[in-house]
């Protein structure tokens, strides 16, 4: 074997190793999966719902949202109108102070019966749930400011 061959078979050799290396680096020093918080906006969101029961129990965010289903949507739409509200009293000609102050009132209103219908509906689900499912769900009301993984609580 000449003596370039083995220098090339050697820097093969440390180059197969240090991939190695890494690999199982990355492996064994990923953040648990257990420690990743909520999406943010979990807690409005059907599939974080879901992922925090038990999967042969997901059906039950099926049900209870079903129910909610109509009433949410007519909420949402509400909130969209209020904000489309606040964005032409933003872009108005010339600006009016109190139509832009009453258009916020209004999206705080349609936010608030949203999230009323939103809470009625995770009221529903933890009741159904068990003691995990539950730490589960709580896990989705973790501040905003903690969030962006986008991934439901682990199991």
């Amino acid at each position: 074997m000449t003596p370039a061959a083995r220098y090339l078979l050697l820097f093969s050799l440390a180059l197969n190793l240090s991939l190695g290396v890494a690999l199982a680096w990355f492996h064994w020093h990923r953040p648990a999966v257990a420690e990743a918080p909520p999406p943010r906006g979990a807690m409005f969101r059907h599939d974080a719902l879901r992922g925090a029961l038990a999967p042969r129990r997901g059906g039950l965010v099926d049900a209870v949202a079903a129910r909610h289903r109509e009433t949410m949507r007519v909420r949402i739409e509400r909130m969209d109108e209020a904000r489309a509200t606040v964005r032409e009293a933003l872009r108005a000609e010339p600006f009016d102070r109190a139509a832009l102050d009453d258009a916020f009132a209004g999206l705080r209103e349609a936010d608030s019966r949203t999230a009323a219908e939103a809470h009625a509906l995770i009221s529903e689900v933890a009741a159904e749930a068990n003691p995990s499912e539950r730490e589960r769900l709580s896990r989705l009301m973790e501040g905003r400011r903690r969030r962006g993984n986008h991934h439901p609580p682990p199991h």
